[in-house]
């Protein structure tokens, strides 16, 4: 498991319900984004083959690539960039198969981009003030309305700061 993007030192509050905020925000920006973001990791992807020269890995931030196999044979004449492209030597297209390819690499940021930082405390403040995520709350014939977006979702502002971090045609 990878540990989360911010940690109850960001929030202030060290409470069980802060873990879990953290956990929840760094779980929706995931999830949003389609890849880890922070921190750095090795990590190996089982890949369908393209049938293009260009293979695309599920990151926007790809500092190595220990290794590249097709088939289970290693290939070994690629070139690959910082955006998590990777592209076949020779004008030699990567197979057309499922799960065909597998890449052992290092990507994502060190530390939390602080865009992203402040994206996931404005979630973990959203779901510590109304965990239960109510949008309407009526008592003794007082009525009150909280904010459009549910506490654990990402609002449109928030989904357009995250729009650099989001791996293209990620659902």
């Amino acid at each position: 498991m990878t540990a989360p993007l911010i940690t109850t030192d960001d929030l202030g509050d060290t409470s069980d319900d802060a873990v879990l905020a953290c956990v929840l925000a760094s779980g929706i920006i995931r999830s949003h984004c389609g890849w880890h973001i922070a921190p750095s990791a090795v990590e190996t992807f089982t890949l369908d083959g393209p049938g293009t020269r260009t293979l695309a890995i599920p990151t926007l931030h790809l500092t190595a690539v220990a290794s590249v196999e097709i088939d289970s044979v290693t290939e070994l004449d690629f070139t690959w960039s910082a955006r998590g492209l990777i592209r076949r030597a020779l004008a030699a297209a990567w197979p057309s198969t499922f799960r065909s390819i597998e890449v052992t690499c290092t990507h994502g940021h060190a530390t939390t981009p602080d865009a992203v930082r402040a994206v996931a405390i404005s979630i973990c403040r959203r779901q510590l003030a109304n965990p239960e995520q109510l949008r309407q709350e009526a008592v003794a014939g007082y009525s009150v309305t909280y904010g459009g977006d549910a506490a654990a979702a990402l609002t449109s502002a928030e989904r357009n700061i995250l729009a650099v971090w989001r791996i293209p045609g990620s659902p």
